[in-house]
């Protein structure tokens, strides 16, 4: 089952707003996990090279600690498990920006500036109405059909389905 299967309608829409709402700290997320891939990559590099099995004179057995070589190696396994859950976690990021990039391209001028206005710069309905010349009613009805567009190119036919629904 797809992992927005159990939504309504109006999660689809609330969710879409967030993600509006939310579009320039998740850019800057992809950014942050980038560099922290980059950052372990090199971690990884380093160590690379200085990964060489020592032994002790001591006769073995028992539970001991982990000696250097050993430790090394784990903290290099703990270093890839975290590259593998970091990527994963940006191409989530990056295909839900991919999504709401599509849906915007879509819409007209009017409607990329009420993303701009609404979610970007975080205006009120108030000021936008003056700004633009126009209620502030139209310009909530405007971004309700935004986020209904968002929406559907996000979460696809789900949501699709659900708008189709909730208008008659």
């Amino acid at each position: 089952m797809h992992k927005y299967g159990d939504y309504k309608y109006n999660d689809y829409i609330r969710m879409a707003k967030g993600y509006l709402r939310n579009y320039i700290q998740h850019q800057q997320a992809v950014k942050t996990i980038t560099e922290e891939i980059e950052d372990i990559r090199r971690e990884l590099a380093g160590k690379a090279g200085k990964l060489t099995a020592s032994y002790s004179a001591q006769a073995g057995g028992g539970f001991q600690e982990l000696n250097g070589t050993e430790s090394a190696a784990d903290r290099c396994i703990d270093l890839r498990v975290r590259i593998a859950e970091l990527y994963s976690y940006r191409r989530e990021i990056v295909e839900h920006l991919e999504r709401m990039d599509r849906a915007v391209l879509h819409m007209t001028e009017e409607e990329r500036q009420m993303v701009r206005l609404v979610f970007y710069d975080r205006k009120s309905y108030r000021d936008i109405a003056e700004e633009i010349h126009s209620s502030e009613r139209s310009c909530q009805r405007c971004v309700s059909r935004i986020a209904e567009k968002v929406a559907e190119a996000m979460f696809g036919e789900l949501a699709r389905k659900e708008v189709k629904f909730a208008h008659g």
